[in-house]
């Protein structure tokens, strides 16, 4: 198989450019390092696409260029790659953004064989673009880069994304969806045409085996370069490298909509959604945990029961899926949800703490597990924490979920003094000017109600080692003047470019700030859909779900939603967002309810 000596990799790094507007990235980028690993992991990149697929780069000099206001997340084209300018941080960045970066790069460098070199036949297939290069962009950024924790942030952030999206009623199967036209192929670019459609093609190649799962991609885009290929093209190159028959694996995977909820009771229990009962098996590893250390168990999880060995005891956690290998939701029984703030500061393996959150994440988020007992494991594994995008992931979470939408206002404020003192220890806990402590800072700056502290760090008291630079100097205007201001610039400015209504947007909504916000909850379900008059489908849709009332957790909110639904009036992009926004709301009702 083909592969780059030294000499031609040297060669190739020479035809790489990287474009920015004028700037001297040296006193604008995260740090000195920017234009360096950015042509670094491109090279490595290209050297590992062409080990993986067998064929070298097909389009001649390759170009990436960060664009001001760029108004998509990135986008490929042959030979070059246009990416939004956010992505050069302005500020020190954690190495978990940097490896966000390298993989979101590689990400679309692997467009440029699925996707330009063999193309979708139709958007019915667009899994063939987006969960190839989701699967790939992780696989070789892990394999190739010195950012290894990519599966990591893979559960914390990407998985979590899309089952989030598997669960709302605008739900899709990976494949097959998006046939009627372009438009409605593009309200389909969610977490479960990126995320979900990776995390099925991992679960794939560990039920084919890696070496079938790869010959199979290669003879796909050998017969199909610089062609169209549909869904079964790709199947049929499988079937001839010798899988067997997939009809079944694809139909329930990637033909069906949905997600399988994994829980243990005499066996591995696999419970499909009432919506869609198909068979799904699930490849994955179960881990019994306890203060002797973990004994981990291979399970084909291919029957509605599955007996397993491994059992729950008194003192122990059994972690179904603690790998993180299949798409499912995880529930854990009692002395598991016990056990839990003994154990998980003593396990090694993040990719299975990462398994852990997320299940306790979602769990908290569909009312199975009391958001209480995820308070209790947040503030005995904090502290001890040593992965970036852990600790930044987590604390985003508490502040925008766990505190601001899943627990009641009277309550949250004592479990938030709880977590914000778990994620103080962690702070004061971190090598000065690390990665980490960087990740660490922005907790307490996201959880704390110290406001005399926070004012201390910008006059020059903050922790040794941390540079208060201009990115922390912001500040929320929580006035009434400041608040009709905004509220005029989302509903009514022509003028605005995407970066400003998004910004607007997002930092509307404040949890603490229910009272003053409380008036605008009703004005968001007539002026927000109104704003598609004068602004792009894309954009309208996004302003849709930043500027929704997320933290007006009140049945009135859902009542003013579910009303503005029913009609015809609202734009398809707009409704997709409302309707997805609805559903979340409803689902934190739910918890809120079931905790009264």
């Amino acid at each position: 198989m083909p592969s780059l000596t030294r000499d031609e990799a040297a060669a190739r790094a020479a035809m790489l450019e990287v474009y920015c507007y004028d700037l001297d990235l040296r006193l604008h980028t995260d740090g000195d390092t920017f234009d360096v690993t950015t042509t670094t992991v491109t090279g490595q990149a290209f050297d590992a696409f062409h080990e993986l697929f067998g064929i070298r780069y097909p389009f001649g000099d390759y170009h990436q260029a960060f664009v001001p206001e760029f108004n998509a997340g990135v986008m490929e084209n042959p030979g070059c790659v246009t990416l939004r300018d956010s992505m050069i941080s302005r500020s020190l960045a954690t190495d978990a953004e940097r490896g966000q970066r390298a993989c979101t790069m590689i990400h679309e460098m692997g467009h440029m064989w699925f996707g330009d070199l063999v193309t979708m036949r139709w958007w019915d297939d667009l899994w063939l673009n987006e969960s190839f290069a989701e699967y790939t962009g992780h696989r070789v950024t892990d394999d190739a880069t010195a950012f290894d924790d990519v599966w990591v942030d893979f559960g914390f952030v990407r998985k979590r994304w899309g089952l989030a999206a598997d669960q709302r009623s605008s739900t899709h199967p990976v494949a097959g969806n998006g046939a009627a036209d372009a438009a409605a192929a593009l309200n389909d670019f969610d977490g479960i045409s990126y995320a979900k459609g990776a995390g099925v093609l991992q679960q794939l190649a560990s039920y084919l085996g890696d070496d079938v799962f790869l010959a199979g991609v290669r003879r796909h885009l050998h017969d199909h370069e610089y062609g169209n290929a549909d869904f079964a093209d790709l199947v049929g190159a499988w079937e001839s490298s010798g899988s067997p028959d997939l009809s079944g694996w694809t139909h329930g995977w990637l033909r069906t909509a949905g997600v399988d909820t994994l829980r243990w009771s005499d066996g591995a229990v696999r419970t499909p959604p009432t919506s869609s009962p198909v068979r799904r098996p699930h490849t994955l590893t179960v881990l019994r945990v306890d203060d002797d250390g973990t004994q981990d168990e291979a399970v084909e999880v291919d029957n509605d029961v599955t007996p397993i060995s491994s059992r729950p005891g008194s003192g122990t956690a059994l972690l179904l899926d603690g790998r993180n290998q299949t798409w499912a939701k995880v529930r854990y029984d009692a002395a598991t949800l016990e056990a839990l703030p003994r154990l998980l500061p003593g396990i090694t393996d993040p990719v299975t703490r990462s398994a852990v959150w997320l299940a306790l994440r979602d769990g908290a988020e569909d009312g199975s597990v009391d958001p209480q007992v995820v308070v209790d494991v947040l503030c005995a594994a904090l502290p001890v924490e040593d992965r970036d995008v852990a600790v930044v992931s987590l604390s985003a979470w508490i502040g925008e979920h766990l505190l601001g939408r899943l627990m009641e206002p009277v309550t949250d404020r004592v479990a938030g003094d709880r977590l914000a003192e778990g994620l103080r220890l962690r702070l004061h806990s971190s090598a000065p000017g690390s990665s980490l402590q960087l990740a660490a800072a922005r907790g307490p700056a996201t959880v704390t109600t110290d406001v005399e502290g926070l004012n201390g760090w910008l006059d020059a008291d903050a922790p040794r080692g941390l540079v208060v630079d201009q990115e922390w100097r912001t500040a929320a205007l929580p006035d009434a003047q400041s608040k009709a201001r905004t509220w005029e610039r989302i509903s009514t400015d022509r003028t605005a470019t995407n970066y400003q209504a998004h910004a607007w947007s997002q930092g509307f909504w404040h949890a603490e700030q229910r009272e003053l916000c409380a008036p605008y909850v009703p004005r968001y379900f007539i002026d927000v859909p109104a704003t598609s008059e004068f602004r792009s489908d894309d954009l309208a849709a996004t302003t849709a779900t930043r500027a929704f009332p997320r933290f007006a957790v009140e049945p009135q909110t859902l009542s003013c939603a579910r009303n503005a639904l029913a009609g015809d009036a609202l734009p398809t992009g707009v409704r997709r967002a409302m309707s997805d926004q609805a559903d979340d709301l409803e689902a934190a009702l739910r918890v809120r309810r079931g905790r009264a």
